[in-house]
Formats: C-alpha cells, sequence, structure tokens
C-alpha cells in the first residue's frame, strides 16, 4: 500500500520486505515531560482520527524542530499545515508514520488507522506525494493501482476491479489505463496516485505538496477530485491559496509551533508562503491575532 515511506519499486519488484523500522532520534538527557492525555472537544460529534498532543522532537540536542506541539484532525475534515522549509512539516509526518519516537508528548490514531504492525499502519495512513515518482515504471496504470492488493492477498480480478473503480472516481479516462507511467502526463499521474490512495479505504489521507510539480489547471482540477472524498486530509503545503479553498482548518508551523490560523483566512488571501517575505508576513498577522 502506499505509505509515508516511499516504497523501493526495485526492492517491490525483487521481494523485499516492505517494512521499516522505526528511528530513535538522540534525544537531550534532560528529565522527560509528563505525557498529556488525549485532547477532548465535546463542542463536536466528530470523530477524532489523528491527535498530536504536546509532542516535541530534536533533531539537535538542544534545538527543537517540535515544541510542544498539539492539534486533532477530526471525520470528515480537510486540515492545511501550512509552513516554509525547515519549520518542521516533514517531522510531523515522521511521527505520523512512526519513522521516529518523540522526545515528549504522544501521537494518539483512531483505532480504524491504529495498526498492530508498522506496515499495517502504514497501509491505513495512504500519501499522495509531491515527487510523482512512486508509481512503478514497469507497471501499468491499472496495475498500478491494484498491485498493493495483489501483493496484499486479493484475487487479481478483484483487485484489478476495485482498481477501475477508484481510476474512474479520479475521471481517469479508460484508454490511459493501460499504458505506463511515463507514457501520461504529469497531471494524470496525479491523478493515478490519489486512485492508489482511495483504493486503501483509509479514515485519514495524507497529501504532501499535492500540486507542487502541476500547471494551476491540472492542480485545480487535483483539488476538485480532494475535496470531493469522504474522507478526512491532511494537506501539507506552501500555497496558502489551495488551503484556503480546500480547507476548512488551517494549521500554521513557525520554529516549531503550532498556530491554527483558520480565523485570519480573509486576511490572507492570495499570499503564499513560498516568498520568504510574505511567511514572516503572515506569522506577524498570526501572532498579532492571537486572543490577549
Amino acid at each position: 500500500m502506499t505509505s509515508l515511506i516511499r516504497m523501493n519499486p526495485e526492492k517491490i519488484h525483487t521481494g523485499g520486505q516492505l517494512s521499516r523500522k522505526a528511528k530513535v532520534v538522540t534525544q537531550p538527557t534532560a528529565t522527560k515531560r509528563a505525557i498529556a492525555k488525549p485532547t477532548v472537544t465535546p463542542s463536536t460529534a466528530k470523530r477524532c482520527l489523528l491527535s498530536f498532543n504536546d509532542v516535541t522532537v530534536y533533531r539537535q540536542r538542544t534545538t527543537p524542530v517540535l515544541n510542544h506541539v498539539s492539534f486533532n484532525v477530526y471525520a470528515g475534515d480537510k486540515t492545511a499545515l501550512i509552513g516554509y522549509s525547515g519549520q518542521g512539516k516533514t517531522t510531523i509526518l515522521e511521527c505520523i508514520a512512526k519513522t521516529i519516537v518523540p522526545y515528549s508528548g504522544n501521537v494518539i490514531f483512531d483505532e480504524t488507522i491504529e495498526g498492530r504492525t508498522s506496515c499495517e499502519h502504514w497501509q491505513k495512513i495512504p500519501l499522495i506525494d509531491q515527487g510523482l515518482t512512486s508509481l512503478l515504471s514497469y507497471y501499468t496504470v491499472l496495475q498500478n493501482v491494484a498491485f498493493p492488493h495483489i501483493l496484499a492477498g486479493e484475487h487479481k480480478d478483484d483487485a484489478e476491479l476495485m482498481a477501475e473503480e477508484c481510476l474512474n472516481q479520479v475521471s481517469l479516462r479508460s484508454d490511459k489505463w493501460d499504458r505506463y507511467p511515463k507514457q501520461i502526463s504529469g497531471g494524470e499521474r496525479q491523478r493515478v496516485i490519489i486512485a492508489r490512495s482511495i483504493a486503501c479505504h483509509g479514515k485519514l489521507l495524507i497529501a504532501d505538496e499535492p500540486f507542487s510539480a502541476l500547471d494551476a489547471n491540472n492542480a485545480f482540477g487535483i483539488l476538485d477530485i480532494l475535496q470531493n472524498l469522504k474522507v478526512a486530509v491532511l494537506l501539507v503545503t506552501h500555497q496558502i491559496d489551495f488551503a484556503l479553498a480546500f480547507c476548512n482548518k488551517l494549521l500554521l508551523l513557525d520554529a516549531g509551533h503550532i498556530n491554527d490560523i483558520t480565523h485570519i483566512k480573509p486576511r490572507i488571501q492570495g499570499m503564499s508562503v513560498r516568498d520568504r517575505s510574505n511567511y514572516k508576513k503572515l506569522v506577524e498577522i498570526a501572532h498579532s491575532a492571537k486572543p490577549r
């Protein structure tokens, strides 16, 4: 299945194992903070699928990449995680993938997502990545979507029937299904990646910069597809315009801290954090809008 850790196609092709071991990040020797209890939000009836509770992660021995980060992702929500490069977005994804262990705090998953093994866990959190390179070059479009299910033991005919349904859902024409990834456009490859993610039947989908390799027309086409999915989506992006158009919740990562900036949507229309000056302006707006 698609996972937060990109699979090595050659390793898969030769029968290599899919599982990875979590890497434990060297942490300072200071006394750990007590692990926080899961955040409870009585005002909403939505099911909490993912909860970060006071999570701190160090890359160096003295500087935290994530500094007491807390947020929730609820069933059906479209949540944006916005930030300039180096602010901790990838580290959050690694915590979700269980490939690093937080120094303090915890990451809690709904039982519909939590797997008993690392491989099962990854299978339940499909990833739409930004590189368009996670498709297997020696498999056709249809085979790429069906392959993880065949690998998991499903009958080939059943897996391909399911793959056809998912490809129809992302509006990829059937005359493209027998082509190889290099024979279709970047926008079409991104649709195949989304179809493969949909096929996982997960409750939570991670989209890591899904528009970065696409032109505007293709990007908005992909945005429409994501908008219509009946699952929760965590969109990791630099592009605030897409986040504003797509998400009902906006989270800003700044120097390892999380700020909920949903309430300042009208003040940040059209802004992009790819420009560092705009990013600084966004951080200033977010801090100035905090309740006193």
